[in-house]
């Protein structure tokens, strides 16, 4: 049963990588009343409206393990709350410093924006830098960008 689900994984930013988690507690009786009360295969777990199944029994009867539903991580939207018509930015990209820079038609800095030009997506950082070169974390997930500040698909 559980070797159709990929095992939880984190790394040492504290987040899930995509995939399908299934999550195991165990609920027991304590020590003193484990020799007068037995959880039955009728009791039932539930979180957050959620029934819980039995997966199998503490082998002294004392205990229940239970397993979640299958939660999935998947491929995320880049914007969390996408607009369903989104405008492309109007602006120019500009150099200076030694960095790119994403200015609006308005004249103002782009910080911490998603851009999109034709088929691929930009990012410019909370400094107004365009991100090239590297890989970030954003919303709990790695976004990497080629030299030319090109998100990596």
């Amino acid at each position: 049963m559980h070797e159709q689900y990929i095992p939880v994984r984190s790394d040492d930013k504290d987040y899930f990588s995509e995939g399908q988690y299934r999550y195991e507690v165990l609920v027991y009786i304590d020590g003193k009343y484990q020799y007068t009360h037995e959880l039955s295969e009728e009791i039932k777990l539930f979180v957050d409206g959620k029934e819980w199944t039995i997966d199998e029994k503490m082998s002294n009867g004392s205990g229940r393990y239970f397993l979640s539903p299958v939660f999935t991580i998947g491929d995320e939207p880049i914007d969390p709350n996408p607009d369903p018509n989104p405008e492309e930015p109007k602006g120019t990209w500009k150099t200076k410093w030694g960095a790119t820079y994403y200015e609006t038609e308005d004249g103002r800095l782009t910080k911490s924006t998603w851009i999109t030009v034709g088929i691929d997506k930009y990012y410019t950082k909370s400094d107004g830098k365009l991100a090239k070169s590297e890989t970030i974390l954003k919303w709990g997930k790695r976004y990497t960008f080629d030299e030319n500040g090109v998100l990596v698909k």
